[in-house]
């Protein structure tokens, strides 16, 4: 995935890289990425630079793909220029663990290069298959098509990029073989993105981030196959799309059973703000649903290939999103994390069969301090996806694997504080984790809340009954507030992770929860 503005940058300066492209090997390729991550690192800034969160070696980290489980190992790719902590030549990153707390570094997975993605590999999603590694990614070129000699003509003589669907495997997990472009873009789609692959009921299916070039409207592009690696890209149908004449683009898509429905989350760009809702540049949410597989293989077969057509759900007014007839909408989009910086989230499923969640810990256009130290971007921690019996609602927590962060332990006694009274929980710590509790049924504070260091805050607003996170760092360019309703009940629990550059907060057990990058001085803390 990529903003709009950072692609438009790019496109006057992609020429001057790519002869020097063409005189490489992908091998060699490879080896000058990495060397100039492991130079970078030499000298890097480590001042904000996270303890325990997945952050680049060196270099612009963008947002998570091909999260998985193969061979006894998590995988977490990443897109990741490690040439400058700006968005620019995307190439994969990749992280593995055996636990999801210790993270190590391997080789790059991926270097642009190729005819079919010349000018980037963008995200998109891995499957352990058969004892081997598939990288499903999105092959960027800049340049029409035939200035390229790519393409099927789709995104007609206008389009000044072209992208496909592209496959790269791998025998041992961390060297990958390019195998090229298997789903080309439909006509009339001037993006087309962020493959999403699984199996499912015998079949294999893919879904895609699109942009309708006659309406400029963001849609989700599904293909099915019975074979990994051969894929008829001329019979498709569009999942759902947007009636928002604002969205422009549905990014990052991911489809998944969670308990007894099906989650389909995605990355809208171009959402208004509406009162306390959608106050980021882009947004990330979900509805839930019931997916039809097997009315969508039936619809298919009885169509011509290169038709899209396919009979929309609901009704739905203008404004709201429409789905075809294979996915039965039961609730409404809803923002997943309530924090300044949370985007493009993916899901894998661990080894004991529990769905987690990582999300990109930045926000597109939005100041990133760290440049000036040599990388830039974060990931967040895995999340444990929850299905709320009793909301409807799905809920985030911390895994029971970040156990294994915990090291020194200080217990707090129960204790009431008066007003205008601080009290000192944690001394100039660069990482730690904090579990607490408020009594709200005897509190009379209009405001109390957490002090997380020079710069940020989190507190009750009992006026508004409203949970506040607020930043403040005119210095960077970074200020303002998110909120959340104050959850029901008597106790008000917080389960705080700080690391040094980032607060993740997780609301009476993942009711809510907010993810944001702070930037405390040193000393202030």
């Amino acid at each position: 995935m990529q903003a709009a503005s950072d692609m438009a940058t790019a496109t006057a300066t992609s020429s001057g890289i790519a002869d020097v492209k063409q005189e490489k090997s992908p091998e060699e390729r490879l080896e000058v990425a990495n060397h100039s991550a492991a130079k970078t690192w030499s000298v890097l800034n480590k001042m904000w630079y996270p303890d325990y969160h997945m952050a680049s070696f060196a270099g612009w980290m963008g947002v998570p793909g091909g999260l998985c489980h193969h061979n006894g190992l998590y995988h977490v790719f990443y897109q990741y220029n490690p040439f400058s902590e700006n968005w620019g030549s995307m190439h994969w990153g990749h992280l593995t663990s055996e636990d999801l707390v210790h993270w190590q570094h391997q080789p790059i997975a991926l270097a642009p290069g190729e005819l079919f993605d010349h000018d980037g590999c963008f995200s998109g999603s891995s499957v352990s298959y058969n004892n081997k590694l598939y990288i499903f990614y999105t092959g960027h070129t800049w340049g029409t098509e035939s200035e390229r000699g790519v393409g099927n003509g789709a995104m007609g003589t206008g389009a000044s990029f072209y992208q496909q669907q592209c496959v790269a495997v791998s025998s041992d997990g961390v060297n990958f073989e390019k195998l090229g472009a298997v789903v080309r873009p439909p006509p009339g789609y001037v993006h087309f993105r962020d493959p999403k692959v699984w199996q499912q009921d015998g079949r294999w299916w893919m879904v895609c981030g699109a942009r309708d070039a006659t309406r400029d409207l963001g849609q989700l592009l599904l293909f099915t196959t019975e074979d990994l690696l051969r894929w008829d890209d001329t019979n498709w149908q569009v999942l759902g799309m947007t009636e928002d004449k604002n969205v422009f683009m549905w990014e990052c898509p991911d489809l998944f059973r969670l308990d007894q429905m099906d989650v389909f989350l995605y990355s809208p760009q171009g959402m208004r703000k509406v009162g306390y809702a959608y106050r980021n540049r882009f947004q990330s949410g979900y509805l839930l649903g019931s997916w039809n597989a097997s009315l969508v293989t039936a619809e298919l077969s009885q169509r011509e290939a290169g038709s899209p057509k396919g009979t929309a759900s609901g009704g739905h007014a203008i404004g709201a999103p429409r789905w075809l007839a294979s996915f039965d909408v039961s609730q409404r989009f809803r923002e997943l994390d309530r924090g300044h910086d949370f985007y493009a989230p993916q899901t894998l499923l661990t080894k004991d069969g529990r769905r987690l969640i990582i999300g990109w810990m930045d926000m597109w256009e939005s100041p990133m301090p760290t440049r000036g130290h040599g990388w830039s971007g974060c990931l967040t921690l895995p999340r444990e996806l929850i299905l709320d019996p009793f909301t409807g609602s799905v809920r985030m927590a911390p895994p029971k694997e970040l156990l294994q962060l915990r090291c020194a332990q200080a217990a707090i006694s129960a204790q009431r504080i008066q007003e205008s009274t601080d009290v000192l929980l944690v001394e100039d710590c660069t990482a730690y984790e904090l579990d607490i509790a408020f009594n709200m049924e005897t509190s009379t504070a209009e405001k109390y809340g957490l002090w997380l260091g020079s710069g940020a805050e989190l507190y009750v607003d009992a006026q508004s009954k409203r949970l506040v996170l607020n930043r403040h760092y005119p210095q960077h360019m970074l200020s303002g507030y998110r909120s959340c309703e104050m959850p029901t009940g008597l106790l008000l629990q917080l389960h705080v992770f700080i690391d040094r550059s980032s607060v993740e907060v997780f609301v009476n057990n993942g009711e809510a929860t907010f993810s944001s990058r702070v930037f405390p001085d040193e000393g202030g803390r």
